[in-house]
C-alpha cells in the first residue's frame, strides 16, 4: 500500500482536532487515575490520539464512509476515546506486570565487590588487554566493533562480508577463549 493511502485526509486532521480540543484533558484524566503516572498517561494519549487519526473509527463515520462534518454526528467519539484509553492503559499496566514477575524469577548475578585499588584495576585492565591481543585477527575486530565501539553484530557481518550466524559463532566463541584466559583473575 503506497503511503499516500496512509495519509490522513484534512478533514480527519481537523476533526480528531476538535476531538483532541473537546475531550482530551477528561480522558487523560481518566488514564491518570488508571496508571497513577503523568509520563505512562502522555504517551497513552499519543497513541489513543494517533489510533483516532489512523483509523478514524469506522463507527463514526457517517453511512457514505465520509467523516462526521458536525458534533452531532460524532457524539460516540468520546465513548470512543474512551474505550480506547481504557484498553490501551490496561494493557500497559499488563505488560508492566508481566515485566516485573518476569524479572522477579531471573536470578541476577550479584556484581563484584567495587574495586577500590588502583594497582588491582590497572592489573586487570592490562590482563584484559592481553587477553584480547592474543587473540586471532577476526576476534579481536569482532571484540573491538561489539563491545568498544558499540556495533551491533549484524553490521559487524556486514562489515566483514560473512553471514551473521558466523559471526554470532565466533562471538560465542571468542567470549568462551576469554572467559579461559582470564579464569583465574578474580581468584586473587
Amino acid at each position: 500500500m503506497p503511503d499516500a493511502d496512509r495519509t490522513p485526509s484534512p478533514d480527519v486532521r481537523e476533526l480528531v482536532g476538535r476531538w483532541h480540543a473537546a475531550y482530551a484533558e477528561r480522558v487523560e484524566a481518566f488514564v491518570r487515575g488508571i496508571t497513577r503516572d503523568a509520563e505512562i498517561s502522555a504517551e497513552i494519549m499519543q497513541t489513543v490520539f494517533a489510533k483516532a487519526i489512523e483509523r478514524c473509527p469506522d463507527a463514526l463515520r457517517t453511512p457514505d464512509g465520509d467523516v462526521p462534518a458536525d458534533e452531532a454526528e460524532h457524539s460516540d467519539a468520546r465513548a470512543w476515546l474512551y474505550r480506547v484509553a481504557r484498553n490501551e492503559a490496561v494493557s500497559r499496566l499488563r505488560r508492566q506486570g508481566v515485566e516485573r514477575r518476569a524479572l522477579g524469577k531471573v536470578d541476577v548475578p550479584r556484581p563484584a565487590a567495587p574495586l577500590a585499588d588502583p594497582l588491582v584495576v590497572g592489573e586487570r585492565v592490562d590482563a584484559l588487554r592481553a587477553a584480547v591481543d592474543s587473540l586471532n585477527e577476526k576476534e579481536q575486530l569482532l571484540v573491538r566493533r561489539h563491545y568498544t565501539d558499540g556495533w551491533t553484530f549484524a553490521r559487524i557481518a556486514e562489515e566483514t562480508g560473512e553471514p551473521l550466524g558466523t559471526v554470532l559463532s565466533r562471538a560465542h566463541r571468542t567470549v568462551g577463549k576469554l572467559r579461559t584466559l582470564l579464569q583465574g583473575l578474580d581468584d586473587d
